[in-house]
C-alpha cells in the first residue's frame, strides 16, 4: 500500500474507490451533484486511508477528498470543485 503519508500513485476507479463514492454519496455537501462517477483515484495512507477522486458530475468534473477510518467508516473531507478533465489529482 505504501508508505504511511504519501499520496499514491493515480490508477483508473476500481471497485475498492466506487465502495468509498457509494458512502458518501449521501453527504449534504453533494446534495447539487446528481450523478457522481469516479473516473481515477490515489490513496494516502494515514490513521486510516485518504482517498482522493477525480469524478465525472452532470456538468464537469470534481476532486473529492474521502477519509475510511480503521473501523471501516467513511466520510466526505473536501471537495475540489472547478477541475477539468486532464487535472491531475494532488492532495488538497
Amino acid at each position: 500500500m505504501g508508505l504511511p503519508g504519501g499520496l499514491q500513485n493515480v490508477k483508473p476507479a476500481d471497485a475498492e474507490v466506487s465502495i468509498a463514492v457509494q458512502a458518501i454519496k449521501n453527504d449534504p455537501k453533494l446534495a447539487k451533484f446528481e450523478n457522481i462517477v469516479p473516473i481515477s483515484y490515489a490513496t494516502q495512507v494515514v490513521a486510516g486511508i485518504n482517498y482522493f477522486v477525480k469524478a465525472k458530475v452532470d456538468n464537469g468534473y470534481i476532486h473529492l477528498r474521502i477519509f475510511k477510518n480503521l473501523q471501516q467508516h467513511y466520510s466526505l473531507t473536501s471537495i475540489k470543485e472547478g477541475v477539468g478533465a486532464e487535472c491531475p489529482l494532488n492532495y488538497f
